[in-house]
């Protein structure tokens, strides 16, 4: 669709339109199904639902540590108390940088690092870890 540059999905209001519980695994397929959606359209990684935690800040970074799992991009919050536990699930780990920093100092061609054969799809997950952390070589 021309125009449509990112998604986010509604996933409060798709489990009442399937009758599903918010934790039901029709919600993870709807969430692997926009994130491939989006890769295979070309634009950019969609936006998962927010958590309804406002309080329980390990709950709400939980989620977006599984958002990210799925590939996401980012997710919506609700109250700015969510903001940096979201922040802290989207952002590398030093332990991903340190790794992409390896693998990309290493080559392009198919090499070991650190006991891992790493090559082209792994030199390019290297390369998105370090363009999220803001290196911007990358």
């Amino acid at each position: 669709m021309p125009g449509v540059t990112r998604l986010a999905l509604g996933a409060i209001d798709l489990a009442l339109d399937l009758d599903a519980e918010a934790d039901s695994a029709m919600l993870d397929y709807a969430r692997a199904q926009v994130v491939i959606a989006c890769r295979a359209a070309g634009i950019a990684a969609p936006l998962d639902s927010p958590s309804v935690a406002i309080t329980d800040l390990h709950a709400v970074e939980q989620s977006a540590r599984t958002a990210r799992g799925f590939g996401f991009g980012g997710k919506l919050c609700i109250h700015p108390a969510q903001l940096a536990p979201v922040n802290a699930a989207f952002v590398p780990t030093q332990e991903q940088i340190t790794w992409a920093r390896s693998v990309v100092f290493a080559g392009e061609a198919a090499v070991q690092v650190d006991g891992q054969m790493i090559d082209k799809p792994g030199a390019e997950k290297a390369r998105r870890i370090l363009r999220r952390a803001g290196e911007a070589s990358a």
